[in-house]
């Protein structure tokens, strides 16, 4: 895999990175550690880790089923907006079903994250409110700036959409799935959730630019 030394702002309070696990090629994934600081780390069953997928690195695969991997909202510091979410897909569905990739996992309207919205056929963020995206083919990275009207969805370093999100706050994290079901049929490679607007603070492009030639997606 791609060997990656570059730091991170201070903003980050969650950074999932599948080639940071120490696992065998096929083998589940029960623990997805967080590098950060923060202890956000996240359990579940039945992800596998897949070696070489994406310009050499690993990924954490999700079946579509109902793998799914959680910090439960007892163990996760409650995030209030702005908030911004970066996520390297390597592979999904974009089908008929919903997939959840960076979530709170439940299903009531106090959800929070970023999804393929199956009824839109586009990517999206939800706060409360869908701000619609484009529907970009992974591998992307996927970023969502969750800031009340000022959210904004972008694809591969370009906006595709912005709007009003809604005042949800973040309660907790899953990846690849709403605890248990709308779940991912693919691949993550990385994600991270920041306590800040990136487009503000002035790390947005660089942290784009840095996952982009990690994971060899163009942007």
């Amino acid at each position: 895999s791609v060997v990656w030394t570059a730091g991170i702002p201070d903003s980050a309070v969650a950074w999932y990175d599948a080639t940071a696990l120490t696992l065998t090629d096929g083998s589940e994934v029960t623990n997805w550690g967080d590098e950060t600081t923060e202890g956000n780390d996240l359990s579940g069953t039945g992800a596998t880790y897949q070696t070489g997928v994406q310009n050499g690195n690993a990924v954490v695969r999700f079946d579509g089923t109902d793998d799914h991997l959680t910090r439960s909202d007892a163990n996760y510091t409650d995030l209030t907006q702005p908030i911004t979410i970066i996520c390297v897909v390597v592979d999904a569905a974009q089908g008929g079903s919903f997939e959840r990739i960076v979530w709170r996992p439940n299903t009531d309207d106090s959800s929070f994250g970023l999804s393929w919205n199956a009824s839109n056929s586009t990517w999206d963020i939800w706060a409360g409110n869908n701000v619609y995206g484009g529907s970009t083919a992974p591998p992307l990275i996927l970023t969502g700036i969750v800031s009340g009207s000022n959210s904004v969805i972008r694809e591969n370093g370009t906006q595709t959409g912005s709007g009003d999100a809604g005042d949800n706050t973040m309660q907790s994290i899953s990846l690849g799935g709403r605890g248990g079901d709308q779940v991912l049929t693919g691949d993550i490679g990385e994600a991270l959730v920041y306590d800040a607007d990136l487009s503000v603070t002035g790390d947005l492009a660089d942290e784009e630019q840095r996952l982009a030639d990690k994971w060899g997606i163009a942007i």
